[in-house]
């Protein structure tokens, strides 16, 4: 269990304002699992260099939005409507969210 968590804490941001992975795996019967990581496709479009205002792609796992703590819901929203166009124009695949929104966005 310690050496899970200890994992855990170097790759995933434990400690920061997220939601987790905000997009699915996409079903893939020729991938492993039968799924091919939506973290794949926006670690090839280059996402964890990609913010709109507090909200950043965390930059050990391109599935993860961050809030910097001066995030809006707008700003979030932007950028995950961002790189579902890039995903879409790069490999013709559209991402869906993973998280519920809740509220007005």
């Amino acid at each position: 269990m310690h050496e899970v968590m200890s994992q855990r804490e170097c790759k995933l941001p434990v400690k920061k304002k997220t939601a987790g992975c905000f997009f699915k795996n996409i079903p893939d019967s020729g991938q492993p699992f039968g799924k091919l990581p939506a973290g794949k496709l926006l670690e090839e479009i280059g996402a964890k260099s990609i913010s709109v205002g507090g909200a950043r792609v965390f930059e050990k796992h391109a599935n993860i939005i961050i809030n910097d703590g001066s995030a809006n819901s707008n700003d979030i929203r932007l950028l995950a409507d961002r790189l579902k166009k890039l995903v879409r124009a790069k490999f013709g695949v559209d991402l869906e969210e993973e998280v519920t929104r809740v509220g007005k966005f």
